[in-house]
């Protein structure tokens, strides 16, 4: 057990802001972590859950989650990346990323993840964001 004598104390100040784009990051991280636990369970022969892995509000109320994938006619998986509701296109004219196999989508669920926390996708989860908060402006009444 630690003594309290044994212990580095510091002064530190916790931040009243947090930056919009670090937020936003770590929203869609959390979330492509979500699709890969579905996938990991799916290669493992479980069932999906349907309820929020991450996410801290769902110790209050369970979410439902969906896998972000499907296959088409032919056997092939299709996914789109989402940001909230809104589909990012990573290429214009491009939603969805096809796959082989589920061993694929893993792949790139977890190149996802490095490219968020790299940077990568700040400019398309911006985007995203702006979307989904023009639907919550408020109308002025006269």
């Amino acid at each position: 057990m630690i003594q309290l004598a044994d212990v580095k104390l510091v002064s530190a100040v916790r931040p009243t802001f947090q930056d919009p784009v670090t937020l936003k990051r770590t929203k869609f991280i959390s979330r492509v972590s979500e699709q890969l636990e579905i996938a990991n369970q799916l290669m493992k022969g479980e069932q999906i859950p349907f309820t929020s892995f991450h996410d801290p509000v769902s110790l209050r109320r369970p979410r439902k989650v969906s896998p972000w994938w499907w296959t088409d006619k032919d056997g092939k998986y299709l996914m789109t990346i989402k940001y909230g509701s809104k589909v990012i296109e990573l290429a214009k004219g491009k939603p969805a990323v096809q796959a082989e196999t589920l061993d694929q989508i893993i792949e790139v669920l977890k190149s996802l993840k490095l490219a968020t926390s790299n940077g990568e996708l700040d400019l398309h989860l911006t985007q995203a964001s702006e979307l989904i908060r023009k639907k919550f402006k408020v109308k002025k009444v006269n």
